[in-house]
């Protein structure tokens, strides 16, 4: 798919990769095929921290990974290292739930849904205003087909709040979903061993004929 410029008009669709394991620069979109910002990922990354930023490089949210014996956690900051939310999975009897407190009760979230199943909803925790809604996209969802995406790959993320700071948002998503994900600990190991595979000059077992 040949992508556009961004958008100057309004939105109510990101979509984001499931999950960010080669290093480099990801796209994001909106429903319209325009790139809102990128997402970047350093070569060597053992403790999975990613950048999310607008195409400007003005607005930029750090991803950082923090992990205790008995829970997950990721802590998200501005460019001037300023605290925005700490975004924490706890495992509580045979379920895992998500929460999002950020630095004040203005900007903290309670997130409900099928986290495996890729499907849920982040509400504000103050009223339980429905903020965003995820879902895994599926080759039938009309989006898949308008940008002709591998939607097995995919999440959209559905807006219902235009008064936000999206790529914050969008900057929790990524989040919760590295959280979920982070339990593969082999499709860790082997992402490593394909991004060093890129590196050589043919790849694992070609030759030049």
């Amino acid at each position: 798919m040949a992508l556009k410029e961004k958008s100057s008009g309004a939105y109510n669709f990101a979509i984001i990769k499931k999950k960010f394991d080669n290093f480099g620069s990801e796209n994001i979109l909106n429903e319209f095929g325009h790139i809102l910002c990128k997402v970047k990922i350093p070569f060597f990354n053992p403790y999975k921290n990613l950048q999310v930023q607008d195409l400007n490089n003005s607005n930029i949210v750090f991803i950082q990974e923090k992990n205790s014996m008995f829970y997950k956690r990721k802590i998200l900051r501005d460019r001037s290292n300023k605290f925005i939310a700490k975004i924490t999975k706890n495992k509580i009897l045979f379920t895992s739930k998500m929460f999002i407190k950020g630095s004040n009760k203005n900007t903290s979230f309670k997130v409900l849904g099928d986290l495996k199943q890729g499907t849920y909803k982040i509400f504000f925790a103050s009223n339980s205003e429905i903020l965003v809604k995820v879902k895994m996209m599926t080759i039938m969802n009309n989006l898949s087909k308008k940008l002709q995406i591998n939607s097995a790959n995919y999440y959209s993320i559905e807006f219902f709040n235009q008064n936000i700071e999206k790529l914050t948002i969008i900057s929790y998503v990524i989040s919760i979903n590295s959280l979920v994900y982070k339990l593969h600990r082999i499709s860790d190991i082997a992402g490593f061993e394909r991004r060093i595979a890129r590196l050589r000059p043919f790849g694992p077992g070609k030759t030049l004929n």
